[in-house]
């Protein structure tokens, strides 16, 4: 079972080192939170499929200059993450390569 509680926090404390390391905005941390919000308690499956189907519209509806962008900004969250997150990390940037 998944401890909501510290789930809580750690999500709190990526969020507050998101913000020291880039210039995210409050705007931007309040999405981010709401996306967490929406997804807490979902599998890590649901998740990536989630993920896939997101990056899917955005690979529609953006040029490929501002698509390689999002994805530099996504890689840019590496150093913040350890090894087990930059693993997910790659799986999902090698599902969204699949998925062009």
């Amino acid at each position: 079972m998944v401890d909501n509680n510290l789930n809580n926090e750690k999500i709190k404390r990526a969020m507050e080192k998101l913000q020291e390391k880039t210039d995210v905005t409050e705007e931007q941390l309040e999405r981010l939170r709401s996306f967490a919000e929406k997804y807490k308690g979902k599998s890590e499956e649901d998740i990536f499929f989630e993920i896939i189907k997101l990056n899917n519209i955005m690979s529609q509806n953006m040029s490929k200059e501002e698509y390689e962008k999002k994805m530099e900004k996504l890689n840019k969250i590496r150093p913040m993450l350890n090894e087990e997150q930059c693993k997910k990390l790659d799986k999902m940037m090698e599902a969204f390569k699949e998925s062009k």
